[in-house]
């Protein structure tokens, strides 16, 4: 039987549309897109890509965005969750979904973790800079790493440089997940066949 995943997004989504870009949602289906963000163009660009399986945080109700994301999860039926949203998930749904929910942090965690984390790398002298996919708990970017992925700082140009190295994470987590590749055991993730690594350099 298939996994079914979810996705929460915020800001202009780019990532996932990135991601979109380069695959079909035949061979990535989502079973829905939580978004939170105000941004019209990209709500009419996620309306074309996923009509119906899109749906707006609701700031007017008395759920918290968590509450409305653990609903829709629920009501959904998903395995996982992968998160490029930008607010802290908090109460139930960590307990619900424990070592379900994946986020993709900009930086090689634990360095760096928090807000802008791209420009704390940029102002020290780490000659790596990165991503990390990570399970989410009620620490902020604390959970057991999944993934990492970086390039030289030599070869950095822009944000994107490093933000699209989450496109090429997701799809190879989303790969390892379907296949059954990912284990926690004992407080540990275990992949098989995994590369965990990718390296980019002049």
């Amino acid at each position: 039987m298939r996994l079914k995943y979810g996705l929460y997004c915020s800001g202009k989504a780019s990532r996932l549309i990135k991601f979109y870009s380069l695959h079909c949602l035949h061979k990535f289906p989502l079973s829905f897109v939580f978004y939170d963000g105000q941004d019209t163009e990209t709500v009419l660009i996620l309306t074309e890509l996923f009509g119906e399986k899109l749906v707006k945080y609701n700031a007017a109700k008395k759920e918290s965005l968590s509450e409305q994301l653990l609903f829709n999860m629920s009501n959904a039926g998903v395995d996982y969750l992968f998160c490029f949203g930008t607010s802290i998930l908090k109460g139930r749904i960590l307990e619900v979904f424990e070592n379900r929910i994946i986020n993709f942090h900009p930086s090689l965690l634990p360095s760096f973790s928090g807000l802008n984390a791209i420009d704390k790398a940029l102002k020290s002298s780490v000659q790596l800079l990165g991503c990390t996919a990570h399970f989410i708990d009620n620490t902020v970017d604390g959970g057991l790493i999944i993934m990492q992925s970086c390039i030289s700082r030599s070869v950095y140009r822009n944000y994107d440089d490093v933000l699209d190295l989450q496109i090429i994470m997701l799809e190879r987590i989303w790969n390892s997940l379907d296949n059954s590749s990912i284990k926690v055991v004992e407080g540990m993730v275990y992949q098989e066949t995994v590369n965990h690594s990718t390296f980019h350099s002049l």
